[in-house]
């Protein structure tokens, strides 16, 4: 029943839109240069990542944060639950961090004087990175700290 439901789900989910919307770009001469296409995608997508952990400190910071929860999450031996919430609070952080990187680097090129409006919409790209990582900072405390009291407690 389980894997009936998630072979459906799967098909619902990725197939059937496939078919629906690229008819058929998924076979035929069209195909080679949809794979490069994608292919470059995830070429641009990978060098943004490297240009956001070269040249942003934050981001950097998050990445070293990001393998140290990953290392105490493996030493607590959290639950599966626990890892996709550790997970999503690694991406969402990082993301939010990148968006904010974005942000302001576009907000440079188009105002590179001082210009109070440009100045807002940095500090609430900002904001926003603040408020994502306060939000993983509690939910690490709330998986974290009992599992550390625990260890604590049995020596």
């Amino acid at each position: 029943m389980h894997i009936r439901f998630r072979l459906n789900f799967i098909i619902f989910l990725f197939i059937q839109p496939a078919l629906v919307f690229g008819g058929n770009r998924l076979q035929g001469k069209h195909h080679k240069y949809n794979a490069m296409k994608l292919l470059r995608s995830f070429v641009h997508a990978f060098n943004g990542i490297r240009l956001s952990f070269a040249s942003e400190l934050n981001f950097r910071i998050h990445a070293v944060a990001a393998l140290l929860v990953t290392i105490l999450s493996a030493a607590l031996d959290i639950a599966v639950f626990e890892w996709l919430l550790v997970g999503f609070c690694i991406a969402f952080v990082i993301v939010v961090e990148m968006l904010n990187t974005a942000i302001e680097k576009l907000c440079d090129v188009v105002q590179p004087e001082v210009n109070p409006v440009i100045k807002k919409v940095k500090d609430i790209a900002a904001g926003a990175v603040l408020v994502a990582a306060i939000f993983c900072v509690i939910a690490g405390l709330i998986i974290f700290v009992p599992k550390i009291i625990e260890y604590l407690k049995s020596f």
